[in-house]
């Protein structure tokens, strides 16, 4: 409790500010080249060390065995994507300059104390491999495909170690290969294009060079005075003949093997599903549909119903009403849902991650964002999710609406959804990090979010996406959406009846017990198949990117974007076929079943992280085995409330146009 004090207003303002000078706009894009002259400066920065087999990563000046920096060698103001991915970018005391190489230079002796050693040895046993910065470019440890030595890659970062024998060695020597190519033959226009490292582990300050003759320098863990570890590196500068500027980060993004016939198959795959279940929907749903409205627009019980109320109908006329199917419910299924403003709240976040996703998408498939933009992709999500606010009041007021009151009038309780339905997950998502971020501090991680960089983020809340979603909420209390909808998909207009009541026409049926296929058990895994099916493949690259293989990066937006539209369509016709499917079995709590179906995708993604845990990852410590579950978690419920929120959407559609078909004005 003596530290609570320290925490006062003036300290909390000045490290808001010092967050806002490191955190400087959203994200930067290099559009165009640098261009270099013999002999100019180059400058080189380091980032971080991360490991594939924890999710852990560190500031490179944190290492025990770094050397520490000079006063030139100052923090970079980074992007707010840069923060969040753990990014801790600072300058370099090593010396560059274009075109001239260096055979042997010395950068420091670092005294290692017995401690750092062990911390050393612990770091190389978990393959911790250290991330420099050039010219935009990650230095790169290159590899020879398998069966050829003539196609190159590379993998970002190179490892600080190795392990042979059962002894640690460090990397206290690295080799600097830069690539320069002259783009469009011009002599004034050098620019990078490639920046490899080669590290090297040396009992001495001798620089090794090309020679094998040489000793490792070993990281004992059990010593116990000072290590001294000389540091070295040398640069070599090689033009690059057939590789430009603008395709500097192809060698990045080949690894081995075509991934691209992995991604067509699993495309084609998804067409085929697509073809079947759009062959279900059209021939056997659309046809039955049609019948039983034709059935139903020449019985008497509705034709009399334009000049008569039920209760002034004949006892002959009223017993020709349909008793079976979804036809015999229409008085039921608009009855108000239960807990009408949780579902609004779920339905309304659905909708504002969805709008992100497209966005961020969108702007991926252009190449305006992507990896070759450091940290540019979560900068973006982070800007579109607080715009969508209002968004997410706009919709969430009309979901109230439509599942409430079943009246486009204006409600008096608009401010309190439209709030709820804009912060609601934001909250969730805040307490969750937070928490989460206790355990990573205690570990001294980048991973964990600064002080700062957490009121920038509840300033951006507070000041963009709460206002926005307020008046999100004003505009839709004011319009109806569903009503131009209900107008717009039925052949009826505007006459749909919707009751909210259970004395209206009838009383409230009681919902007969349903068949084994209507069954929420059985229902939500049934229909989650298909669209986990879609996304099964790119689901692979995207986890072993982010959590398996980090020095890889995902690149395939293409087919990413291809895959998700072909998500939203198979979302919304097994949302209809399921919903379709309680109808006819009389059950007219439609509402939660759709969203729930079209969220099912979450449950198999769930599985899939267990099965990816215990398959692929090798963590052993519980804070990185907590930050997979709960992160994964995160992602997987935001991925189930948008594909919740197109199933509900969908849904509601449907329900409305077939029952304003059979209704007349």
């Amino acid at each position: 409790m003596a530290l609570l004090p320290q925490f006062n207003a003036v300290r909390i303002v000045v490290w808001t500010l010092l967050t806002l000078r490191c955190v400087q706009g959203f994200y930067w894009i290099q559009w165009t080249p640098n261009y270099f002259h013999q002999g100019d400066e180059v400058l080189m920065y380091v980032n971080k060390a991360e490991s594939d087999e924890t999710q852990l990563p560190y500031s490179y000046y944190d290492l025990p065995f770094t050397c520490p920096p000079t006063d030139k060698a100052l923090p970079q103001s980074l992007s707010l994507g840069e923060v969040l991915r753990g990014d801790r970018i600072w300058g370099s005391d090593y010396h560059l300059f274009f075109q001239q190489d260096d055979a042997c230079k010395r950068l420091c002796n670092r005294i290692v104390v017995p401690a750092g050693a062990r911390r050393t040895a612990e770091l190389i046993k978990k393959g911790y491999v250290v991330e420099w910065i050039l010219d935009g470019l990650p230095g790169a440890t290159t590899f020879v495909s398998t069966g050829t030595e003539k196609k190159m890659y590379y993998a970002a970062g190179f490892p600080i170690g190795f392990v042979e024998d059962g002894k640690t060695y460090i990397h206290n020597h690295v080799m600097l290969v830069i690539r320069w190519h002259k783009e469009d033959g011009d002599r004034n226009k050098k620019t990078i294009v490639g920046f490899e490292v080669y590290p090297k582990s040396v009992s001495d300050h001798h620089c090794p060079g090309a020679s094998k003759n040489f000793k490792n320098f070993e990281i004992d863990p059990t010593v116990l005075g000072n290590v001294i570890i000389p540091f070295t590196y040398s640069v070599y500068w090689r033009e690059q003949f057939d590789l430009s500027w603008k395709d500097r980060w192809n060698l990045y993004f080949a690894g081995e093997g075509d991934q691209s016939k992995m991604h067509w198959f699993s495309l084609v795959n998804s067409v085929v599903v697509i073809l079947f279940l759009s062959t279900v929907v059209g021939a056997v749903l659309i046809r039955t549909l049609s019948k039983d409205i034709s059935s139903v627009r020449s019985s008497s019980y509705y034709n009399s119903r334009e000049s008569h109320t039920v209760k002034d109908l004949p006892d002959d006329i009223i017993a020709v009403k349909p008793t079976t199917g979804w036809r015999s419910i229409e008085n039921d299924v608009f009855i108000t849902p239960t807990r009408p403003l949780l579902l609004s709240v779920l339905a309304a976040s659905g909708v504002q991650l969805s709008i992100t996703i497209v966005a961020v998408l969108c702007l991926c498939v252009s190449g305006l964002i992507g990896p070759t933009h450091r940290g540019s992709i979560l900068s973006v999500a982070v800007f579109f999710f607080l715009i969508s606010g209002f968004v997410a009041g706009f919709s969430g007021v009309q979901f109230f609406k439509v599942f409430s009151t079943g009246s486009p009038d204006p409600i008096s309780d608009w401010k309190k959804i439209s709030l709820y339905c804009s912060s609601a997950l934001t909250v969730g998502i805040f307490g969750i990090v937070f928490i989460m971020n206790l355990f990573v501090w205690a570990k001294g991680s980048t991973f964990a979010l600064p002080f700062g960089t957490f009121m920038v983020l509840i300033l951006g809340c507070l000041t963009l996406e709460l206002p926005l979603g307020i008046l999100g909420g004003f505009f839709s209390n004011k319009t109806s959406v569903a009503s131009y909808l209900v107008s717009k998909f039925s052949k009826a207009g505007t006459g749909i009846r919707i009751n909210h009541s259970t004395n209206d026409i009838t009383v409230q049926k009681s919902i007969p017990r349903q068949p084994l296929y209507n069954r929420p058990l059985v229902m939500i895994p049934l229909f989650g198949l298909f669209p986990f099916g879609m996304i099964y493949v790119e689901l692979i690259y995207i986890f072993r990117s982010m959590w398996q293989e980090k020095t890889t990066f995902y690149y395939m937006y293409g087919f990413l974007f291809c895959t998700m539209t072909l998500l939203v369509v198979v979302i919304v016709e097994t949302s209809i076929v399921s919903t379709f499917l309680r109808l006819n079995a009389k059950d007219y709590q439609w509402q939660w079943s759709s969203f729930l179906v079209g969220a099912s995708i979450t449950f198999y993604m769930m599985l899939y992280c267990i099965y990816y845990f215990a398959v692929y990852l090798r963590m052993s410590d519980i804070t990185s085995i907590l930050l997979f579950f709960i992160y994964s978690f995160l992602a997987n419920s935001a991925v189930g409330m948008a594909c919740g929120s197109i199933g509900l959407i969908s849904s509601a559609i449907f329900v409305h146009t077939i029952y304003g078909a059979i209704k007349s004005d």
